[in-house]
Protein backbone atom coordinates (compact mmCIF):
# COMPACT_ATOMS: atom_id res chain seq x y z
CA UNK A 1 0.00 0.00 0.00
CA UNK A 2 1.61 3.25 -1.33
CA UNK A 3 1.52 6.09 1.29
CA UNK A 4 -0.32 9.92 0.06
CA UNK A 5 1.17 12.70 0.30
CA UNK A 6 -0.83 14.33 2.84
CA UNK A 7 -2.98 13.30 6.08
CA UNK A 8 -6.44 12.59 5.81
CA UNK A 9 -9.33 14.19 8.03
CA UNK A 10 -12.60 11.88 8.16
CA UNK A 11 -15.66 13.78 9.50
CA UNK A 12 -18.77 12.18 10.24
CA UNK A 13 -22.10 14.68 9.43
CA UNK A 14 -25.29 14.43 11.88
CA UNK A 15 -24.41 15.54 15.31
CA UNK A 16 -20.90 16.25 14.43
CA UNK A 17 -20.58 18.81 11.60
CA UNK A 18 -24.55 19.84 11.84
CA UNK A 19 -26.56 20.03 15.10
CA UNK A 20 -29.21 17.01 15.85
CA UNK A 21 -29.86 14.53 12.98
CA UNK A 22 -30.24 15.73 9.16
CA UNK A 23 -31.82 12.19 7.69
CA UNK A 24 -35.86 12.81 9.23
CA UNK A 25 -35.67 16.27 8.47
CA UNK A 26 -34.91 15.05 4.97
CA UNK A 27 -38.27 13.23 4.64
CA UNK A 28 -40.39 16.10 5.88
CA UNK A 29 -38.85 18.32 3.35
CA UNK A 30 -39.42 16.29 0.52
CA UNK A 31 -43.31 14.86 1.52
CA UNK A 32 -44.73 17.68 4.12
CA UNK A 33 -45.05 18.21 7.31
CA UNK A 34 -48.82 16.24 7.34
CA UNK A 35 -47.56 13.62 5.17
CA UNK A 36 -44.74 13.06 7.50
CA UNK A 37 -46.91 13.34 10.88
CA UNK A 38 -48.66 10.79 9.55
CA UNK A 39 -45.89 8.06 8.50
CA UNK A 40 -44.44 8.53 11.63
CA UNK A 41 -47.41 7.33 13.70
CA UNK A 42 -47.31 4.42 11.56
CA UNK A 43 -43.23 4.11 12.02
CA UNK A 44 -43.87 3.97 15.86
CA UNK A 45 -43.37 0.30 16.52
CA UNK A 46 -40.32 0.47 14.32
CA UNK A 47 -38.93 3.34 15.97
CA UNK A 48 -39.63 2.05 19.35
CA UNK A 49 -37.69 -1.42 18.29
CA UNK A 50 -34.70 0.82 16.86
CA UNK A 51 -34.81 2.37 20.34
CA UNK A 52 -34.30 -1.01 22.21
CA UNK A 53 -31.93 -2.12 20.12
CA UNK A 54 -34.60 -4.99 18.19
CA UNK A 55 -34.09 -3.25 15.07
CA UNK A 56 -30.65 -2.46 13.41
CA UNK A 57 -29.73 0.57 11.54
CA UNK A 58 -29.81 -0.08 7.77
CA UNK A 59 -33.56 -1.96 8.70
CA UNK A 60 -35.25 1.39 10.49
CA UNK A 61 -33.62 3.50 7.67
CA UNK A 62 -34.83 1.63 5.01
CA UNK A 63 -38.55 1.55 7.11
CA UNK A 64 -38.31 4.94 6.74
CA UNK A 65 -37.26 5.22 3.21
CA UNK A 66 -39.61 2.85 2.37
CA UNK A 67 -42.59 5.06 4.00
CA UNK A 68 -41.57 8.08 2.54
CA UNK A 69 -40.00 8.19 -0.80
CA UNK A 70 -40.96 4.30 -2.53
CA UNK A 71 -41.84 5.33 -5.63
CA UNK A 72 -40.58 8.47 -5.77
CA UNK A 73 -38.62 9.64 -8.99
CA UNK A 74 -34.73 9.63 -8.00
CA UNK A 75 -34.26 12.44 -10.42
CA UNK A 76 -37.15 14.46 -8.04
CA UNK A 77 -35.53 13.42 -4.87
CA UNK A 78 -32.29 14.56 -5.58
CA UNK A 79 -33.14 18.06 -6.45
CA UNK A 80 -35.23 17.86 -3.14
CA UNK A 81 -31.35 16.88 -1.82
CA UNK A 82 -29.67 19.94 -3.42
CA UNK A 83 -32.31 22.48 -2.33
CA UNK A 84 -32.31 20.78 1.25
CA UNK A 85 -28.31 21.09 1.67
CA UNK A 86 -28.51 24.74 0.27
CA UNK A 87 -31.74 26.01 1.97
CA UNK A 88 -31.71 23.48 5.07
CA UNK A 89 -28.12 22.33 6.37
CA UNK A 90 -25.85 25.42 5.25
CA UNK A 91 -27.32 27.08 8.52
CA UNK A 92 -27.15 24.13 10.81
CA UNK A 93 -23.74 23.51 10.68
CA UNK A 94 -21.56 24.03 13.79
CA UNK A 95 -19.03 27.22 13.25
CA UNK A 96 -16.28 25.29 15.39
CA UNK A 97 -16.23 22.46 13.19
CA UNK A 98 -16.04 24.70 9.68
CA UNK A 99 -13.11 26.14 11.06
CA UNK A 100 -11.70 22.27 11.81
CA UNK A 101 -12.22 21.71 7.94
CA UNK A 102 -11.02 25.16 7.04
CA UNK A 103 -7.46 24.06 8.69
CA UNK A 104 -7.24 20.37 7.15
CA UNK A 105 -7.66 22.44 4.04
CA UNK A 106 -5.04 24.83 4.71
CA UNK A 107 -2.74 22.33 6.25
CA UNK A 108 -3.89 20.65 2.24
CA UNK A 109 -4.89 17.34 3.97
CA UNK A 110 -7.49 15.54 2.24
CA UNK A 111 -10.73 16.20 4.02
CA UNK A 112 -13.57 12.94 3.53
CA UNK A 113 -16.91 12.88 4.63
CA UNK A 114 -18.38 9.52 5.80
CA UNK A 115 -21.86 9.40 6.96
CA UNK A 116 -24.95 6.63 7.15
CA UNK A 117 -26.82 9.30 5.84
CA UNK A 118 -28.40 10.12 2.40
CA UNK A 119 -25.72 11.05 -0.51
CA UNK A 120 -28.47 12.80 -2.66
CA UNK A 121 -28.38 15.72 -0.10
CA UNK A 122 -24.61 14.57 1.59
CA UNK A 123 -23.15 15.48 -1.95
CA UNK A 124 -24.53 18.74 -2.94
CA UNK A 125 -23.40 19.77 1.42
CA UNK A 126 -19.75 18.39 1.12
CA UNK A 127 -19.20 19.67 -2.55
CA UNK A 128 -20.11 23.37 -1.75
CA UNK A 129 -17.35 22.91 1.46
CA UNK A 130 -14.99 21.47 -1.06
CA UNK A 131 -14.63 18.09 0.54
CA UNK A 132 -12.55 15.44 -1.42
CA UNK A 133 -14.52 12.31 -0.58
CA UNK A 134 -18.02 11.77 0.22
CA UNK A 135 -19.23 8.07 1.86
CA UNK A 136 -23.21 7.90 2.25
CA UNK A 137 -26.17 5.89 1.79
CA UNK A 138 -27.25 5.63 -1.43
CA UNK A 139 -30.93 5.20 -2.28
CA UNK A 140 -31.72 1.92 -5.03
CA UNK A 141 -33.52 2.94 -7.72
CA UNK A 142 -35.46 0.56 -10.18
CA UNK A 143 -35.76 0.02 -13.98
CA UNK A 144 -37.93 3.01 -14.23
CA UNK A 145 -35.42 5.34 -12.28
CA UNK A 146 -37.94 5.46 -8.76
CA UNK A 147 -36.69 4.46 -5.45
CA UNK A 148 -37.59 1.14 -4.14
CA UNK A 149 -37.10 2.14 -0.56
CA UNK A 150 -33.65 -0.19 -0.01
CA UNK A 151 -30.15 1.37 -0.11
CA UNK A 152 -27.95 0.20 -2.58
CA UNK A 153 -24.88 -1.47 -1.15
CA UNK A 154 -22.88 0.07 2.13
CA UNK A 155 -25.00 1.51 4.81
CA UNK A 156 -22.28 3.50 6.04
CA UNK A 157 -22.62 2.68 10.17
CA UNK A 158 -20.09 1.10 12.44
CA UNK A 159 -17.67 -0.94 10.44
CA UNK A 160 -19.12 -0.20 7.09
CA UNK A 161 -18.02 3.35 7.28
CA UNK A 162 -14.48 2.47 7.84
CA UNK A 163 -14.88 0.66 4.79
CA UNK A 164 -16.70 3.03 2.72
CA UNK A 165 -13.29 5.57 3.62
CA UNK A 166 -11.09 2.59 2.95
CA UNK A 167 -12.59 1.75 -0.63
CA UNK A 168 -11.93 5.40 -1.37
CA UNK A 169 -8.45 5.66 -0.24
CA UNK A 170 -8.33 2.58 -3.09
CA UNK A 171 -5.33 1.44 -1.36
CA UNK A 172 -3.29 4.31 -0.35
CA UNK A 173 -2.37 4.50 3.13
CA UNK A 174 -2.54 7.91 4.59
CA UNK A 175 0.61 9.25 6.91
CA UNK A 176 -1.62 10.34 9.29
CA UNK A 177 -5.73 9.57 10.34
CA UNK A 178 -7.83 12.17 11.92
CA UNK A 179 -11.14 10.96 12.56
CA UNK A 180 -14.29 12.94 13.71
CA UNK A 181 -17.72 11.28 15.20
CA UNK A 182 -20.22 11.97 18.19
CA UNK A 183 -21.84 8.84 18.42
CA UNK A 184 -22.11 4.60 19.04
CA UNK A 185 -21.67 4.86 15.13
CA UNK A 186 -18.66 6.27 14.68
CA UNK A 187 -16.69 4.04 17.37
CA UNK A 188 -15.24 1.80 14.49
CA UNK A 189 -13.72 4.69 12.46
CA UNK A 190 -12.46 6.37 15.91
CA UNK A 191 -10.48 3.59 16.77
CA UNK A 192 -9.07 3.23 13.10
CA UNK A 193 -8.25 6.46 13.13
CA UNK A 194 -4.53 8.00 14.60
CA UNK A 195 -6.19 11.05 15.86
CA UNK A 196 -9.67 10.96 17.41
CA UNK A 197 -11.74 13.28 18.29
CA UNK A 198 -14.91 12.59 20.24
CA UNK A 199 -18.14 15.47 20.78
CA UNK A 200 -15.38 17.83 20.05
CA UNK A 201 -12.56 17.01 22.47
CA UNK A 202 -9.11 14.62 21.12
CA UNK A 203 -8.95 11.27 23.23
CA UNK A 204 -6.22 10.86 24.97
CA UNK A 205 -4.88 7.66 22.70
CA UNK A 206 -4.64 9.86 19.87
CA UNK A 207 -1.29 10.44 17.85
CA UNK A 208 0.38 13.63 18.34
CA UNK A 209 -1.44 15.88 15.65
CA UNK A 210 0.35 17.63 12.57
Amino acid sequence: MQTTASPVAVFDFDGTIIAGDSFLPFMQYVVGRSNYYQGFVRLLPWLGGYALGAVDNRRIKEKVIGCFLKGLSHQEVEEKGRAYAKEILLNREKPEMLEKIRWHHQKQHWVVLASASLLVYLKPWAEARNFHGICGAELEVDEAGRITGRIKGNNGFGQEKVDAVEQWLDSRKPSLTYAYGDSAGDKELLEWADVKVYKGQQLAESQQAS
